[in-house]
């Protein structure tokens, strides 16, 4: 069959419309499909905090199960994330952002969990695949 189910387009449509991409095309046998994601207005940058001690210095935190990581390079943003430690977090919940030439990237939460602590602050340097939250 060289058609594209309805499933498969729900699909494509979610995953580009939660990228950071403005046109995505595919086809599949005869088939093609093409998506435009239309990006919203770029959102203020978030207020920048200075670094306590020297990003050389700062310790990065065990990646384990019990923590979201980030998958994006940039600055931490925590601005309308209303989270603290305490709550408790669902897979699919926006829990942080990481802003980067003017972009930001959320970072979704992979795992249920309750928040222990954050382990970086608004304004920190975050590396692809660090740690940002510890779950209890």
């Amino acid at each position: 069959m060289n058609s594209i189910s309805f499933d498969d387009v729900q699909r494509f449509v979610t995953l580009v419309s939660q990228s950071t991409l403005a046109e995505v095309e595919i086809s599949h046998g005869t088939s093609k499909l093409k998506a435009v994601n239309h990006l919203t207005t770029p959102q203020a940058p978030c207020a920048m905090a200075m670094p306590t001690t020297p990003s050389h210095e700062i310790p990065s935190p065990a990646i384990n199960q019990n923590t979201i990581v980030s998958k994006a390079v940039g600055v931490l943003c925590l601005d309308g994330i209303t989270l603290k430690a305490g709550d408790t977090v669902n897979v699919g919940d926006t829990v942080a952002g990481v802003l980067a030439l003017g972009v930001l990237t959320p970072i979704v939460a992979d795992k249920a969990g309750v928040i222990e602590s954050f382990l970086l602050n608004e304004g920190d340097k975050v590396e692809w695949g660090q740690a940002v939250i510890a779950l209890v």
